[in-house]
């Protein structure tokens, strides 16, 4: 093969196709001008091919590089990072196209496809796109392959047969590999700089925050409970405490940075220590996905956590860097148990501060109620009572609030989403003298029909209120069940049916339709195997590995490991060596030789039957002594059928056209015995 020879024109749609099939994973995460410069190339390269259009001059390569880079520096307002790095790789790889011209140019085109083709497992790793880059592998090797043989006019599926056959060839070793060679984590595990946005509840939270989080179809995390499902009213996932409020907005009382440092990492110090044991304790497993933040949530109250976990002073769950991969955590957690039965003075201080002016309404409304109680926990009850009788509304399309937020909603609008009630109860306990403390989270989930399992969406984001009781401690209370309580007992679509807000941004989601039956276990079974495919395939780590050695081939040390991986090898390599040889040597003679049979049977029926162990030489020759008339035809025959088993190496083509000449002489020698017969 001449590498600088001229590309064959056959070969540039079989590289089109792996360009489109390796950008579009990317296609929503690239800036629309990069997307359009990319486009703009492919147009280019398309009218080359056509002849409508010249190679780029290097000085307008140049030009395009620099354009290129002043995209991705304005698109991402930065160079490094994993996304503007893929951009750039995506624009090289496709610079390559552009000006792919020879056999070599070709061949770096593949090769750069190659290498570009994982960069799509950095933002991705479901069962769903490993599923489509081995269809995009699948394109590649058969445009190498197709690059490699230029000569070759067979059928472009015939290829993807041989490309296909070479894969399925190659997945006992993938096993012995994947099950084997010492885990190390993947590309993607590494905490890397990016510029996907942030999912789930923020570090601060203003009214219709969480109300457009609840907007969202996308996962939060899957929970396997030991033991039955809780009730899905009792399932309040907390993440996040906000005890600073300045009129509009509700903050956390420490940074990240100071909770982390005063976190109880691990399982040292754990509480379970000073726990009574009659206390109700909740185990359980949560695979929380990426969501670019630090906050791990768990149920009230999480009592202990594992080594990567952190728990702090408001008994919520802090990971010890940002989440940006799927995550794995064992959980437990005392439902019944009394967090901070005396309060410190501190903390009692910081959680009635709010701010000296605005909402005064609010306040006055508070301190009027306070005096017609008797105690903290009949204020508690007078204040769910009168959201409970007033005409409240709960709704995914609250309003718009203005300075005076708390005295608005509570005095005027009284339409909100979760965060309106809790931030106005927690204000109004304030108020009137009761520490109180926004909570925010997820509330319920949803049961997998083909699991047992929960799963916890973005919608299922809550905000609830948290007051401390004399002898009670830090008690939930969450004023939007007196509102919307199917909002708690059914889910988000139910509480937000009459006004049909529930994914309205999302028309397509399946989520919207959850009460078709058929689409709802359609949904179900896809998410059962995605569980599946991360539990056992990306949740195949070191532990997972040894356990499984150990259990099923009793592989405990490094040396046995090394042993049977080198073995395996071995005859995996011995294996393929058979097979494909005797596959190589078969394939050559096969079509061959059931026509040369053919030739034989029929002979056999005309009364000259060939020997055990003649040759076709001496057979030929039998042949002629009893029939003369034909002695061209077998001569021939035999001559091809020497030729084709005996012969030189030759072209695909060549071999399809003497086995072609061979089957017209066998069908011409068959229709002159059967004139011959019925003459």
């Amino acid at each position: 093969m001449d590498i600088k020879a001229p590309l064959a024109r056959s070969s540039y749609l079989w590289l089109l196709v792996c360009v489109l099939l390796i950008l579009l994973p990317h296609i929503s995460r690239l800036p629309i001008s990069l997307l359009a410069g990319y486009g703009f190339c492919l147009i280019w390269r398309t009218l080359i091919h056509y002849g409508k259009a010249q190679m780029p001059h290097s000085l307008v390569k140049l030009a395009l590089i620099v354009i290129g880079l002043i995209i991705i520096r304005k698109g991402y307002q930065n160079l490094l990072g994993v996304d503007p790095a893929a951009a750039f790789l995506l624009l090289a790889f496709i610079f390559k196209f552009l000006e792919a011209q020879r056999i070599r140019d070709g061949l770096l085109v593949i090769f750069l496809g190659y290498f570009c083709l994982p960069i799509a497992f950095l933002f991705s790793q479901s069962i769903v796109m490993t599923l489509y880059v081995l269809v995009a592998l699948t394109a590649l090797t058969t445009a190498l392959v197709k690059i490699v043989k230029p000569v070759d006019q067979s059928s472009g599926w015939l290829d993807i047969k041989q490309v296909s056959q070479m894969f399925v060839s190659a997945v006992p070793l993938m096993l012995v590999l994947f099950l084997l060679v010492p885990r190390i984590g993947p590309l993607w595990s590494v905490p890397l700089p990016s510029g996907q946005a942030k999912t789930g509840p923020s570090d601060s939270m203003s009214p219709g925050d969480i109300a457009s989080l609840a907007q969202s179809d996308g996962l939060a995390f899957r929970v396997e409970f030991e033991g039955s499902i809780p009730n899905t009213k009792t399932l309040y996932w907390r993440g996040l405490v906000f005890s600073d409020f300045d009129g509009r907005t509700w903050r956390m009382g420490n940074s990240h940075d100071q909770q982390r440092r005063s976190a109880i990492w691990g399982n040292k110090n754990s509480l379970l220590d000073n726990l009574p044991a009659s206390l109700e304790i909740k185990k359980y497993q949560i695979t929380f996905e990426p969501s670019h933040q630090p906050w791990l949530y768990a149920l009230d109250y999480p009592v202990t956590s594992s080594s990567t976990v952190g728990l702090t002073a408001e008994y919520t769950l802090l990971a010890k860097g940002m989440i940006n991969k799927r995550s794995r955590y064992e959980m437990k957690s005392s439902p019944s148990w009394i967090t901070d039965p005396i309060l410190d003075p501190a903390i009692r201080n910081h959680n009635l501060k709010i701010p000296d002016s605005g909402n005064t309404r609010a306040k006055q409304f508070a301190i009027k109620t306070r005096l017609k109680s008797t105690s903290d926990q009949q204020f508690v009850d007078e204040i769910l009572n009168y959201y409970h009788r007033q005409p409240f509304y709960y709704s995914l399309k609250p309003p718009r609030l203005g300075e005076h937020s708390i005295d608005e909603f509570i005095f005027d609008t009284r339409k909100g989403f979760c965060e309106h009630y809790a931030g106005s109860f927690v204000f109004l306990m304030r108020a009137a003298g009761i520490p109180a403390r926004v909570v925010a989270g997820y509330q319920g989930g949803e049961k997998s029909s083909e699991g047992d399992y929960l799963l916890v969406h973005q919608f299922d984001a809550h905000a609830w209120a948290e007051v401390w009781l004399p002898n009670r401690g830090w008690v939930r209370v969450d004023p939007t069940a007196q509102v919307a309580p199917e909002r708690i007992e059914f889910g988000i679509e139910e509480a937000t049916a009459y006004e049909n807000s529930f994914l309205s941004d999302s028309p397509f989601s399946l989520l919207r339709y959850r009460n078709n039956r058929w689409l709802s276990q359609l949904r179900l079974k896809l998410d059962a195997i995605e569980y599946d495919w991360n539990r056992w395939v990306l949740g195949y780590n070191a532990n997972r590995q040894s356990d499984f050695l150990k259990r099923y081939f009793g592989l405990v040390s490094s040396e046995q490991k090394t042993r049977v991986l080198i073995g395996s090898v071995i005859l995996f390599l011995i294996v393929v060596t058979i097979f494909f040889t005797r596959k190589e040597n078969v394939k050559k003679s096969q079509k061959c030789d059931q026509l040369y049979l053919k030739f034989c049977k029929l002979m056999d029926k005309r009364g000259v039957a060939r020997g055990a162990g003649e040759g076709a030489r001496d057979y030929s020759l039998r042949l002629i002594g009893r029939f003369p008339s034909e002695a061209n035809r077998i001569s021939t025959i035999t001559n091809l059928y020497s030729y084709l088993n005996y012969g030189p190496d030759m072209k695909d083509q060549e071999r399809k056209r003497i086995l072609k000449r061979l089957g017209h002489e066998i069908t011409a020698i068959r229709l002159s015995s059967d004139r011959t017969k019925h003459g």
